[in-house]
């Protein structure tokens, strides 16, 4: 199996922003334990939110999915960022 990233990420992109799970599910149209289990791995993240999130966050889907944000440091974070 291949691993991912989007649980990790998504938080990950979250906090950055010094946000709650409540303002991002609004955001995404989604209720705040739904989003809740998208950031801990327990449902899998559909695409529609996949492509919000990519948008809202200024990130590529092939980032968001395959690159452990986690690890990186603040520079290398703003490097992989869309502009």
């Amino acid at each position: 199996m291949i691993k991912t990233f989007v649980a990790e990420n998504l938080k990950v992109l979250r906090k950055r922003r010094r946000q709650t799970q409540e303002e991002v599910s609004s955001i995404f149209h989604c209720t705040r334990s739904t989003y809740n289990n998208y950031e801990n791995n327990i449902s899998m993240t559909p695409l529609d939110i996949l492509v919000l999130s990519s948008d809202y966050y200024g990130i590529t889907l092939d980032n968001l999915v395959k690159v452990d944000l986690h690890i990186l440091n603040e520079y290398q974070l703003r490097e992989i960022l869309k502009k």
